[in-house]
């Protein structure tokens, strides 16, 4: 029994550390965030800082046939060394390895291409499209040398020591920016320097991830007589599903900043950029809990355990929902003034843009830890069809918005918002309810927690918005941190069961115990 106990204590201290590993970063990556931007606006101006995030969203589509397959490789490289089968564990690494840099060598030819006609199909100067290119060059290998890093990351995942993966991603995103600042004053603004810096950051990354998986995992070596064709046919036929989900999720994510630079042109394409920041900051930070169990639910899927699959799902929604409520409410409430103290009273206009973009997602959010469980079950190929099909529905419904209409581009968030509820929040619970053989109505309670509980959290804010002035970051904050603490006093007492509760506790005070860590 005791040893059970040392067990449970162990992973609870665990799950805590990539907890506090994954706060620590986002909230840095989030205060880096908030002065980066004013930072690049200001040094590049808006025209060019658009082009920044416009280009790592095009890059994704070049890669998103290296990222289904790692994602494959994750599934197959988890459940090995879960099972403690290391032989064919090294196995599969190497054949995902040396799979990738030929898929890699592949794709050369189309980043070449993209590389040469970037400049026909968006609004550069032509005094500029030097630096673009090298932007755009530096960005194309920073995402390539991570995607081969993320191989050896894998060990970290099975493993559950998250933990280390964020404290590399950590130093790879201090080093990336803070070079950026160096090389901006120092020498002067330009493009060709962000380049450098994303390059150097991403060696870093895959120096400290290689060094970590070592010492996780010192049964790894790459060897191309490890290579095996036939895994990798079994590798890249799940990755193929996954490939479409991926291009599928694209279509949803990346295509409307695209599609906003396309149509109305940089300026505008860098103001739609500043307000996805605080998108992205929110499924970020929900992406926390789905992040941090997601081991967890491979490990339950591989010994068997589908009722704890279930369990752990069904908790995670929950968490999702309740932890994102007074995050999304205090965003949607306090919008104009974030927008103003932040980059300047001309940018309060958008707050409608804002307001669009944020608030469906407290019911989409709920339901990221549910891929997981379609990758344990190796279940890729309908959500891959359905996702691909909503994403190329939410297009053309974008176009027709705001080419039609005059919503302009508000009418590419509201096609988002409408397509993505009906995929994250009507479909993909459907489905993996069919996976795990379970009935809609578990995880239907759960994914409602968000929705019902932000409602007081958005009567509160509006109360305090109307009768207190809030003119700088630290009024925001602290009136943030007040409704934060009402809220979770409420949540206590009255959102969380008694075995919830117990599930918390335990996980909190596993700090006190000495235990061996999984």
């Amino acid at each position: 029994m005791s040893g059970s106990l040392e067990g449970k204590r162990g992973a609870g201290k665990q799950v805590l550390k990539n907890m506090i590993s994954n706060f620590i970063y986002f909230f840095s990556n989030l205060i880096i965030g908030i002065f980066l931007v004013p930072f690049y606006i200001k040094s590049l101006g808006i025209e060019n800082y658009a082009l920044i995030p416009l280009i790592t969203s095009i890059i994704l589509y070049v890669t998103f046939i290296t990222q289904s397959l790692n994602s494959s490789v994750l599934r197959f490289l988890t459940l090995d060394m879960q099972r403690n089968d290391f032989r064919k564990a090294n196995k599969t690494f190497n054949t995902s390895f040396f799979g990738l840099l030929g898929v890699i060598a592949l794709l050369t030819p189309f980043t070449i291409a993209l590389i040469y006609y970037f400049p026909f199909f968006f609004e550069v100067p032509s005094d500029q499209i030097y630096e673009v290119t090298i932007l755009l060059i530096g960005i194309l290998i920073t995402f390539f040398i991570k995607t081969l890093g993320s191989v050896f990351g894998v060990s970290l995942f099975a493993y559950n020591r998250l933990d280390l993966q964020k404290y590399i991603d950590l130093f790879n995103l201090l080093c990336r920016v803070g070079l950026t600042v160096v090389f901006f004053k120092l020498l002067h603004p330009n493009l060709i320097f962000v380049s450098l810096a994303y390059v150097i950051g991403s060696l870093i990354y895959l120096i400290g991830t290689v060094y970590f998986s070592k010492r996780i995992s010192p049964f790894f070596s790459v060897d191309l007589k490890d290579f095996e064709y036939t895994q990798f046919k079994d590798i890249t036929k799940m990755s193929t599903w996954l490939l479409v989900v991926e291009l599928g999720t694209l279509l949803f994510t990346q295509a409307e900043l695209i599609l906003v630079n396309i149509l109305f042109g940089t300026v505008a394409g860098g103001e739609y950029a500043i307000v996805l920041i605080w998108s992205s900051m929110t499924m970020n930070m929900s992406g926390i809990f789905a992040g941090v169990f997601a081991p967890v639910i491979y490990a339950h899927y591989a010994k068997g355990q589908f009722a704890r699959v279930v369990s752990t799902v069904s908790l995670v929604i929950k968490m999702i929902g309740i932890s994102m409520a007074p995050i999304i409410g205090c965003i949607f409430v306090f919008a104009p003034q974030l927008l103003s103290i932040w980059l300047g009273p001309e940018y309060a206009r958008l707050t409608l843009l804002m307001r669009i973009i944020i608030i469906h997602l407290i019911l989409n959010l709920s339901t990221q830890p549910l891929s997981a469980v379609n990758a344990a079950y190796n279940k890729a190929k309908i959500p891959g069809v359905v996702t691909l099909f909503l994403g190329i529905l939410n297009i053309l419904l974008a176009m027709y918005l705001s080419i039609y209409t005059s919503l302009g581009y508000y009418g590419i968030a509201i096609s988002g918002a409408i397509f993505l509820t009906i995929k994250n929040s009507l479909f993909v619970p459907w489905y993996a309810c069919k996976l795990m053989g379970i009935t809609l109505k578990t995880l239907a309670k759960p994914m409602l927690q968000g929705p019902v509980l932000i409602i007081p959290v958005l009567i509160v804010a509006s109360m305090l918005n109307h009768y207190f002035v809030l003119s700088t970051f630290i009024h925001i904050i602290l009136v943030c941190v007040i409704i934060s603490i009402l809220y979770m006093i409420g949540i206590w007492y009255y959102a969380l069961t008694v075995s919830e509760k117990g599930m918390i506790n335990s996980v909190l005070s596993s700090r006190l115990h000495k235990s061996k860590v999984l």
